[in-house]
């Protein structure tokens, strides 16, 4: 169903019970046979592994670990560094040389209008 590596979006609860969605990289599905539906296990951008159950599970439209919720937030109120290592990683090899090197042009600013692009909005 899913590959390692995709991006993949979901839902699961918090310590407090609330549903939350969380978007991450696919690692592995759990093969407990005492289970009917299984859990996908995912690596959020900040390294954390979350199992979510499968039919909860999909692949992600974007094809970096944020919601639209978050991409619409560094859109329109600015990409923290820890965004822009897990964005540069991705995009890095799409940024020109000088815009990389922030000689002719600001990395952030091209990584936002990179994911406008991406979103489509």
């Amino acid at each position: 169903m899913f590959k390692v590596g995709d991006y993949i979006i979901g839902t699961t609860y918090d310590e407090n019970g609330d549903e939350i969605t969380v978007v991450g990289y696919y690692r592995f599905t759990t093969d407990d046979p005492e289970e009917i539906i299984q859990d996908v296990v995912i690596e959020t951008a900040d390294e954390k592994i979350v199992y979510i159950d499968e039919q909860c599970a999909r692949l992600h439209l974007y094809d970096i670990p944020y919601t639209a919720e978050q991409i619409d937030d560094m859109i329109h109120n600015g990409i923290s560094t820890e965004q822009f290592k897990v964005l540069f990683d991705r995009y890095g090899d799409e940024m020109p040389y000088g815009t990389a090197k922030a000689r002719t042009g600001d990395p952030y600013e091209w990584l936002s209008n990179k994911l406008f692009q991406v979103k489509g909005a």
